[in-house]
Order: structure tokens, then sequence, then C-alpha cells
């Protein structure tokens, strides 16, 4: 079942000003949702709708205990289940007692006798206006796709050489579409990568950018600690590549071949479900 957003783009010229704001609210919009699949994971799993504050400081959006956790985990329905028993943030209650209250296992602040108000500031994912609007000029308006991929979807994924893993977080696609007068042109989905090192798990996001038929268009980085990652050689490897022939590309010799295979694999999934989702 698809759920549909539609979101109209003025038919204006944009001048400095409403850019600058754009790129501040696209800015925010990755801090808070840049892994939505991940929340729609948790939604699905526990039954009731949360908010960004779940993995998110709220001041700063910086990472809390239970995302933290979950990154150096491994991002999937095991991960959670591994974290009921713990107390990640140190409240004295453990996360599943946390969850059956509704308050905030990610944070000491909220407890079963008090969860505080963090279910009340649900919001719900929306599009990166300010890269979608770069990425498909002509666009009349962007949708947010989401859906859980069926058994066959998920077997269709798998075929690209690239994929060598896959768990119950990839099940859950969230595409943004652009419009155009012609139909779909294309979308984009955000691409998590955990790269674990001596000092923990770092969580690396871009916005992979594809056309209907999952073709990567550009790739553009959100959070990404490597420079080796932001490097316009990182980034040619991947222009005009279909999902099953991403295995083939060449990343920078800077990258050690098992970090290399996790990368592709992930983006591999990311242009696949764009195919799936959007796709004739």
């Amino acid at each position: 079942m698809r759920l549909t957003r539609r979101i109209q783009i003025p038919k204006v010229k944009p001048s400095k000003a409403l850019l600058a704001l754009l790129a501040s609210l696209a800015s925010l919009a990755f801090d808070l949702q840049a892994v939505p699949q991940f929340k729609n994971l948790f939604e699905a799993k526990y039954g009731f709708k949360t908010s960004c504050s779940l993995c998110h400081l709220d001041e700063s959006w910086r990472i809390n205990h239970y995302g933290r956790e979950f990154v150096g985990l491994g991002t999937d329905g095991k991960a959670m289940d591994f974290l009921e028993s713990v107390d990640v943030d140190r409240d004295g209650y453990p996360t599943k007692k946390e969850i059956e209250a509704g308050s905030n296992p990610g944070d000491p602040a909220s407890a079963p006798e008090n969860p505080g108000h963090w279910l009340e500031r649900i919001t719900p994912v929306k599009p990166p206006l300010k890269d979608l609007i770069q990425a498909f000029p002509a666009a009349l308006s962007f949708l947010t796709m989401e859906r859980i991929l069926t058994q066959e979807e998920i077997v269709r994924l798998k075929r690209s050489k690239a994929v060598f893993d896959f768990n119950d977080a990839d099940r859950h696609a969230v595409v943004f579409a652009a419009k155009t007068k012609e139909g779909i042109a294309g979308g984009a989905a955000f691409t998590a990568i955990t790269e674990k090192n001596s000092r923990g798990a770092v969580l690396h996001v871009f916005l992979t950018v594809a056309d209907s038929n999952g073709v990567i268009l550009e790739v553009r980085p959100v959070k990404v600690r490597r420079l080796d990652m932001q490097s316009k050689e990182f980034f040619r490897g991947f222009l005009n590549v279909r999902p099953d022939k991403i295995s083939a590309i060449k990343l920078p010799k800077t990258i050690d071949a098992k970090f290399a295979k996790i990368i592709l694999s992930q983006f591999a999934k990311s242009a696949g479900q764009i195919d799936i989702v959007i796709g004739p």
C-alpha cells in the first residue's frame, strides 16, 4: 500500500533569500530524519508513532544514547531486540519498560513515571526540497512515498550483485518522487552506511538521486565524516549506473575492500528501492 503526500512547488524563480531559507530548512530536515526507514521500523515493531527525539537530542539534534547504541549494534530489528533489556540512558529503566510506558528510552529526563512531551512533537517525513529542486528543476511537485516491500520485491532487490546483506529496516522504503507534466521523472532516497572502528560506529548518510528505472543521476552527501567519501572520485563512480551494475564500481583506494562492499550494497539497495517504488 502506497502512502503519498503532495507538496506543491511554486512556479517562480526563487530569490537568494528564499534559497538560503530552503538550505537551512533542508539541513535541519537532514538532521531530524536522515534515516526515516529506522523510524518506520521502530513504529512497525512497537505499534505507535514516534518522534525524532527517539534517537536525537532536542537542542543540538546530535544522536542520543538510544541512537548511538542502535547504530553501533547494526540498525535493525535485532539491535532493537537487544536494547530492550538495556538501560541505555541510565535512568533506572530498561528500554522495553520505557517503550511500554511511552517514555523515551534515549532521554534520561523521560521516564515511565514522567514521560514528558516527546511524543507530542511528531512530524511527517519531509522531502529534502532544496536538493530535489536542484536535481529535478522541471518538477511540479514532490511526493513522499512510504511502503513496506513485499517478498517478491525483496527478491527483485537482491538480484543486484552488490546487495550482500538485507535486514528488516531495508524493507521500509521511503522514496521522494519528483512529478513533472509527463509523470514521475525520478526520485531520491536516503542511503545510510554504518562504519565500525575501534572507537565505535559512525553513520554516514547520503541522498541518492535516480531516474524512474533506478539509474543513479547523482549522489549527495548529507552527514558524511570521511573526506574520501566526499571526493569527486567517489561520486563520479556512481553516475549513470543501474542498481545491478553497482558492484562493478571502483571506489577510492583509501577505502578498504570490506567497507567498500558495504558501501556499494547500501547504494544498490537505495537505487533499487527507487526503481521498485516509482518505476514503471
